[in-house]
């Protein structure tokens, strides 16, 4: 299942932003998923969410999920990314909510099937 990653970057110290969503990457990595780190597609950093939200958009569409880290709401762009998953019908996950354990079930489920 390759979920896309979204929570806040802009107006975030680099290092603080680039550790959460390694934090979360592997996080999704050890239960089985495939995640995607839009801090790893190679967007400039200088790029407002705007100048990117194509890029972003184009790898959320090839994720089955959207997994919200928890500084979400404070986002610029991550509320829109949201508005998106659920406009393509993705699957949503939380991370306070606790559902890192629900994403490892259905990683799970799937193996199976």
């Amino acid at each position: 299942m390759k979920i896309y990653i979204a929570g806040k970057v802009t107006g975030e110290p680099t290092d603080k932003c680039q550790a959460k969503f390694k934090q979360a990457e592997e996080r999704l990595s050890q239960l089985g998923a495939t995640p995607i780190n839009p801090l790893k597609l190679g967007i400039p950093h200088h790029l407002t969410f705007e100048e990117s939200k194509q890029h972003n958009f184009k790898a959320l569409r090839q994720c089955q999920a959207i997994f919200m880290l928890n500084d979400w709401r404070t986002s610029d762009g991550a509320p829109q990314e949201l508005k998106e998953a659920m406009k393509l019908k993705k699957e949503v996950f939380f991370e306070e909510a606790g559902d890192y354990n629900i994403v490892g079930n259905l990683v799970a489920e799937q193996l199976q099937n």
